[in-house]
């Protein structure tokens, strides 16, 4: 019960910005390797997993084509197997894991490639539109991974985000607003177990928002 409490203060504090925001999953290069490997992560490529995919991808639709697309955060490529309807110039996809990389080259399009990275390299040149999709909340540093990403965005380009619902959701958002101008966010709830949703949400530069 005291535990419980600890945590409900806890989570409160952190939503009120009165406690820093941790992450609440802290994995490595190595420890997502293991995950993939082992198949435990099958279940993102799930079809309960559509509904925040469905949002992304409608973001993604508005772009006037042709788009060149980064995938942050990519793992084995899902987001890239469901934008054949979408005007893409070049997608590119980076993940930290190397086990995750390898089987998405496997499958590997023209005008499509895959890099072992944590951050996107400056050498890759700017993007259309960024996709985050469940991958803000395992970043060491946030701050200056979206200082980053927004460097590497093309005038007029988009941030696109899917953030989980848990206690630190609002410190993300937080995190993103100072960098970004939200142009639209819509919470993706589920009514089936497992009862949980996505804040998914489309960020500008703030110099292409007109703020």
């Amino acid at each position: 019960m005291l535990s419980r409490v600890k945590r409900v203060v806890r989570d409160l504090g952190v939503r009120w910005n009165l406690i820093p925001y941790r992450r609440p999953w802290v994995l490595d290069a190595q420890d997502w390797d293991r995950e993939y490997r082992s198949g435990k992560l099958d279940y993102y490529g799930n079809f309960k997993e559509r509904g925040r995919y469905g949002v992304l991808l409608s973001y993604l639709s508005a772009r006037q084509g042709p788009v060149r697309l980064l995938d942050f955060g990519c793992g084995v490529g899902i987001l890239r197997e469901r934008i054949g309807h979408i005007d893409i110039a070049e997608y590119v996809g980076i993940d930290p894991s190397t086990q995750a990389i390898a089987t998405a080259r496997e499958n590997q399009g023209p005008r499509e490639r895959f890099e072992v990275a944590e951050l996107p390299d400056p050498s890759l040149g700017l993007f259309d539109a960024i996709v985050c999709n469940e991958v803000l909340y395992y970043i060491e540093d946030l701050p200056a991974a979206l200082k980053r990403l927004r460097t590497s965005l093309a005038p007029g380009g988009w941030l696109l985000t899917s953030v989980m619902r848990h206690p630190g959701d609002i410190a993300i958002h937080r995190a993103l607003e100072a960098e970004f101008a939200l142009l639209d966010s819509v919470l993706v709830k589920r009514r089936t177990p497992p009862r949980n949703g996505w804040v998914v949400s489309c960020y500008a530069a703030p110099q292409d928002s007109g703020t």
